[in-house]
């Protein structure tokens, strides 16, 4: 029975879905058992994202690559993509979430230290940007200029974050989840 201003949001909610659009709507609330064949995907009550759909696309986009690299691309997915986004869109935010991140560790990445000098740090934003504005390798042409430079930011903290060296240490203890 619901019984609360919030409960009360999601049942109008999941009526206008089921009326609207046909979705069916389950409340997993007290019902929601963890792990990856769960209803929603989550390793448990703590992960919020759900993440099983988008690392589903892009495993199938990108088929053979270590698990790692899935993990890592959905977090640079998740920096990039925003609401009302085309299906199209989303595909190609997902090539350039594993893309970018590919080039980035061919190359930039790969320098000793390259977190301690402001040069290297700059070519890294610069590269990140560059990718990101591109017409061949970049996010859709519905992003403006200020969220590309936006999400070029939030791309270089992550990555500044996340990448010490090539492999990531962070991915590689299994902290990415």
């Amino acid at each position: 029975m619901l019984c609360s201003e919030d409960a009360l949001v999601q049942q109008t909610t999941a009526e206008y879905q089921k009326q609207g659009l046909g979705w069916e709507s389950v409340y997993a609330c007290n019902h929601e058992d963890f792990g990856p064949d769960s209803l929603s995907g989550c390793k448990s009550d703590r992960e919020v994202v759900l993440t099983r759909n988008p690392r589903t696309k892009i495993e199938e986009l990108n088929p053979g690559l270590p698990v790692t690299a899935y993990e890592e691309s959905l977090a640079v997915f998740d920096l990039l993509k925003k609401p009302d986004l085309t299906p199209g869109e989303i595909r190609r935010i997902k090539g350039v979430a594993v893309d970018l991140l590919e080039t980035l560790k061919a190359e930039k990445l790969r320098i000793n230290h390259w977190r301690d000098k402001e040069s290297t740090r700059d070519a890294v934003r610069l590269t990140i940007h560059d990718y990101l504005w591109s017409e061949d390798t970049g996010l859709p042409e519905t992003y403006s200029e200020t969220e590309v430079r936006d999400k070029t930011e939030a791309v270089f903290v992550h990555v500044f974050r996340a990448y010490p060296m090539v492999p990531s240490p962070y991915y590689a203890a299994g902290m990415a989840s």
